[in-house]
């Protein structure tokens, strides 16, 4: 990981100051809205490569210790939530429910005097 990482860091410094340098251009543009977008975007910029050089890493550590387990704790929940009752599938439309349904009213309709 950190192989990849010290040299995905020198690709995203190349690609990074080379649009900073292409949005320094459009700074000395005569238009004043298009030359205050380019300085923005020259600074901004590389303050994004440094967040992302600083950040990144310290994030897939923090979600690698503690958010993988919440979340299969909360897949383990969401698949217990949508699965059937009766067939333990978790698409299957709700046909158990009304064959259940259609046939607990089958057995019950010799009480209300139809049959």
């Amino acid at each position: 990981m950190a192989y990849t990482f010290r040299r995905a860091s020198k690709s995203l410094l190349a690609t990074s100051g080379t649009t900073a340098a292409a949005f320094l251009s459009n700074g000395f543009s005569s238009l004043m809205p298009i030359s205050a977008f380019g300085y923005f975007a020259f600074v901004i910029i590389p303050v994004n490569y440094i967040l992302i050089v600083l950040y990144y890493p310290a994030y897939l550590i923090v979600y690698e210790k503690h958010i993988v387990k919440i979340e299969k704790k909360a897949m383990v929940f969401a698949k217990k939530l949508f699965t059937c009752f009766w067939c333990r599938t978790i698409d299957c439309k709700s046909i158990c429910l009304q064959m259940f349904l259609d046939r607990f009213d089958q057995d019950n309709s010799s009480f209300d005097g139809t049959r």
